[in-house]
Protein backbone atom coordinates (compact mmCIF):
# COMPACT_ATOMS: atom_id res chain seq x y z
CA UNK A 1 0.00 0.00 0.00
CA UNK A 2 2.86 2.38 0.94
CA UNK A 3 3.94 2.18 -2.89
CA UNK A 4 0.78 2.93 -4.01
CA UNK A 5 0.78 6.31 -2.09
CA UNK A 6 4.17 7.07 -2.99
CA UNK A 7 3.14 7.09 -6.62
CA UNK A 8 0.35 9.08 -6.12
CA UNK A 9 2.43 11.42 -4.30
CA UNK A 10 5.13 11.80 -7.66
CA UNK A 11 2.16 12.46 -10.42
CA UNK A 12 1.02 15.35 -8.14
CA UNK A 13 4.40 16.47 -8.46
CA UNK A 14 4.98 15.94 -11.64
CA UNK A 15 2.22 17.82 -12.97
CA UNK A 16 2.27 20.63 -10.81
CA UNK A 17 6.04 20.77 -12.06
CA UNK A 18 4.53 20.57 -16.38
CA UNK A 19 2.05 23.48 -15.30
CA UNK A 20 5.19 25.50 -13.97
CA UNK A 21 7.44 24.87 -16.58
CA UNK A 22 5.23 24.93 -19.12
CA UNK A 23 3.19 27.96 -18.70
CA UNK A 24 5.57 30.70 -20.04
CA UNK A 25 5.73 28.68 -23.49
CA UNK A 26 2.44 30.38 -25.34
CA UNK A 27 4.30 33.86 -24.39
CA UNK A 28 7.08 33.13 -26.82
CA UNK A 29 4.69 31.56 -29.45
CA UNK A 30 3.23 34.77 -29.38
CA UNK A 31 5.96 37.06 -29.24
CA UNK A 32 6.87 34.90 -32.29
CA UNK A 33 3.40 35.48 -34.45
CA UNK A 34 3.26 39.23 -33.40
CA UNK A 35 6.47 39.30 -35.99
CA UNK A 36 3.98 37.76 -39.04
CA UNK A 37 0.68 39.92 -38.20
CA UNK A 38 -1.17 38.69 -41.27
CA UNK A 39 -0.72 35.17 -39.88
CA UNK A 40 -1.51 35.84 -36.07
CA UNK A 41 -5.57 36.52 -36.47
CA UNK A 42 -5.63 32.53 -38.58
CA UNK A 43 -2.99 31.10 -35.84
CA UNK A 44 -3.16 32.11 -32.61
CA UNK A 45 -6.70 30.04 -31.47
CA UNK A 46 -5.08 27.14 -33.03
CA UNK A 47 -2.02 27.32 -31.39
CA UNK A 48 -4.38 27.71 -28.13
CA UNK A 49 -6.16 24.60 -28.66
CA UNK A 50 -2.79 21.97 -29.65
CA UNK A 51 -1.47 23.79 -26.48
CA UNK A 52 -4.30 23.23 -24.65
CA UNK A 53 -4.49 19.57 -26.11
CA UNK A 54 -0.39 18.63 -25.76
CA UNK A 55 -0.42 19.53 -21.72
CA UNK A 56 -4.15 17.44 -21.12
CA UNK A 57 -2.19 14.79 -23.02
CA UNK A 58 0.95 14.76 -20.74
CA UNK A 59 -1.03 15.17 -17.54
CA UNK A 60 -3.50 11.86 -18.41
CA UNK A 61 -0.18 9.99 -19.84
CA UNK A 62 1.75 10.38 -16.66
CA UNK A 63 -1.76 9.16 -14.84
CA UNK A 64 -1.66 6.54 -16.42
CA UNK A 65 1.78 6.01 -16.43
CA UNK A 66 1.86 6.11 -12.23
CA UNK A 67 -1.40 3.88 -11.90
CA UNK A 68 -0.42 0.73 -14.38
CA UNK A 69 2.72 0.96 -12.19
Amino acid sequence: MSQLKNSKKTTELSMSNEFSVSKPKPQKKAKTVQKTPSMSSAKSPIEDSDYRHKVTDSISQSLILSYSV
